[in-house]
This record gives C-alpha cells, sequence and structure tokens, in this order.
C-alpha cells in the first residue's frame, strides 16, 4: 500500500524559489524537481503523521542533469527523534532506487519521518520520493 503522501508535509533545509519540498511528494516522477541551495549536509525531509509500518522507499533522482551530485544520498526513517532505519547509496547512480526497508532481524520498521539527504556540500534536488507501507489496505 502507497502511504498518500500527497497530503503530508514536506520541508527542505533550504530550497531555491521555484523548487519547492512539496514536489517531491506530488506523485509526479518526471519534470518538477525539489532544490535546496548549496548547502553543507542538504537534506529533504517528509512527516507522515502518524506511525506506519514502512516496507520500501523509492527515489527519482534527476536524469536531466546534475545526478552525480546525488552520490552516496543517505535514506534515514525515524519514529519520533530516533533513527529506525538508514540507507546509503553505493555503487552507480540510478534514476530510480528502490529501498528495502527492513530492520537487522528481518522485522518492520516502524516510522513517522523520511529523510533524504546529501553528505558534503553542494546542491540537492529529487524529483520523487515515495514511501510505501506493509500494512495492508483494510
Amino acid at each position: 500500500m502507497f502511504l498518500d503522501l500527497l497530503c503530508s508535509v514536506a520541508f527542505l533545509f533550504s530550497f531555491l524559489a521555484k523548487w519547492d519540498s512539496s514536489n517531491a511528494v506530488d506523485g509526479v516522477t518526471s519534470a518538477k524537481i525539489t532544490h535546496t541551495n548549496f548547502e553543507a549536509n542538504a537534506w529533504w525531509k517528509v512527516n507522515l503523521e502518524s506511525s506506519s509500518d514502512i516496507e520500501r522507499i523509492r527515489v527519482w533522482l534527476r536524469t536531466d542533469c546534475c545526478t552525480e551530485r546525488a552520490k552516496g544520498f543517505i535514506v534515514e526513517v525515524f519514529n519520533g527523534d530516533d533513527v529506525q532505519f538508514t540507507f546509503i547509496q553505493t555503487g552507480d547512480l540510478r534514476a530510480t532506487t528502490l529501498i528495502k526497508v527492513v530492520g537487522l532481524n528481518g522485522e518492520n520498521i516502524v516510522g513517522d519521518n523520511v529523510k533524504v539527504s546529501l553528505p558534503g556540500t553542494d546542491y540537492s534536488s529529487l524529483v520523487q520520493v515515495q514511501v510505501n507501507s506493509a500494512t495492508p489496505e483494510p
């Protein structure tokens, strides 16, 4: 089941005028992007509004330019202020990255916020972030 992020609140560490944080949760996987200023450890975060079992996270990156800026991006799942899961991108960058969210012992991860950050100092841009719940639809 997809979590409906269209109603969620998204935040950027800082953003350039027309590339608002909500662009990454609007359901559009091409054209519109989010974009930070040139910052150290730039990040984007979405508040899921309640805790959910999270099964997968899919991240879409820019393909028109600048993809290499995302090298080593980090995805974290928080429950409150506590990090429950961390993914660090390694290897070749792809337009879309599918992240299986699972604990060390195979358990579900519960979270209420998902954060995508970029190590180092650079611009950060995302096209879309999709969070899938492990909870079946009623």
